[in-house]
């Protein structure tokens, strides 16, 4: 907040692109770790749970994308564009509600699961293009992050 009341553009987008890195990085170690350990973690539930661990394994990959993107509400928020963020979810909403409404009686869980996940990508990218087009950076984990050139 401070960043953006000083007008200061290189120092906000260098502050917003580096919480994308501090926001990624440990979800996906996060999602590795519940991936690999996640059917003996749910075997503690009982033998029957285990089958959920398709769907854990897609809904990470979801989270992750959505992670990649970084806390875009946030900016967008601060930057006084809540009603295009609201919006962005949205679309998400709906492509989520009408993926389940396909994908369920074809699919069951893993239908459903499918359908949360990507409305999970559709919300990412739709908010990093917001970012991109309201702000003027980039808010993904694989840009690269320089610091502000000095005005002098």
């Amino acid at each position: 907040s401070t960043l953006l009341h000083s007008h200061n553009h290189g120092e906000l987008s260098l502050f917003a692109r580096q919480t994308v890195q501090w926001m990624f990085w440990p979800s996906l170690v996060m999602a590795i770790i519940m991936v690999a350990l996640g059917a003996d973690l749910l075997r503690l539930f009982g033998g029957d749970f285990v089958e959920g661990h398709k769907l854990m394994a897609i809904l990470a990959l979801g989270i992750v994308v959505r992670a990649s993107v970084g806390p875009c509400e946030s900016v967008l928020t601060m930057t006084g564009q809540e009603r295009i963020c609201a919006l962005a979810y949205g679309v998400a909403l709906g492509a989520n509600l009408t993926l389940n409404v396909f994908l369920i009686p074809a699919y069951g869980l893993i239908g459903a699961a499918c359908a949360t996940a990507f409305a999970m990508v559709v919300e990412a990218v739709m908010l990093a293009f917001i970012v991109k087009r309201r702000s003027g950076f980039t808010m993904f984990v694989l840009s690269p992050v320089f610091a502000p050139l000095a005005k002098g």
